[in-house]
């Protein structure tokens, strides 16, 4: 039998029985409490974010045949002058030359499986995101720091082949400025 006394502590929630069952333990009243799961509000790793790459002007050729990919292109354009009354202006023209180029490419592969794809879960879209965020970043780095070995194209801020260029730091910062060499 119980005591009046654990009976009134008890019916105020400060009684040894009181802390028999938990939420916190599955199986001492845990499995009582559903699990709230919000899939529409997925929170997304923090990372970079791809910066160099949307602001490039960069014309991405696709469906290329053979290799290297020869482009034309303007190497010196015309000057102008100001010139006096009856003084005829000097001629220039235009130089023109080409862009060799050889393609590269760069890729990433995340197996998913079908059944994952059809639950209704957003698992496509979160890995579509995923990718596209990785492979912007990879764009970002050969852009800046391309070695220029192994598939991976050279870092130029120009497309002219010809000049090399080297980042200049800051007192311990990172590159500010690009300078031929």
């Amino acid at each position: 039998m119980i005591s009046e006394y654990t009976e009134k502590a008890v019916a105020q929630g400060h009684g040894p029985m009181a802390r028999d069952l938990s939420q916190g333990t599955d199986t001492a009243g845990g499995f009582l409490v559903p699990q709230v799961f919000l899939g529409d509000r997925f929170l997304d790793s923090l990372r970079a974010m791809a910066v160099v790459w949307p602001k490039a002007g960069i014309t991405v050729l696709d469906n290329l045949r053979g290799t290297p990919v020869v482009i034309p292109r303007e190497v010196g354009s015309t000057t102008v002058t100001w010139v006096g009354e009856n003084i005829a202006p000097t001629g220039t023209d235009v130089a023109f030359g080409q862009l060799t180029l050889t393609p590269k490419r760069v890729a990433g592969l995340v197996k998913v499986s079908n059944r994952l794809t059809r639950m209704g879960t957003a698992a496509e879209t979160i890995v579509r995101r995923n990718l596209s965020r990785s492979l912007g970043l990879e764009i970002d780095r050969v852009l800046l720091r391309g070695s220029g070995a192994a598939g991976e194209p050279p870092a130029s801020p120009t497309p002219a082949a010809s000049t090399t260029w080297r980042s200049t730091p800051t007192a311990g910062r990172s590159p500010s400025r690009w300078r031929p060499t």
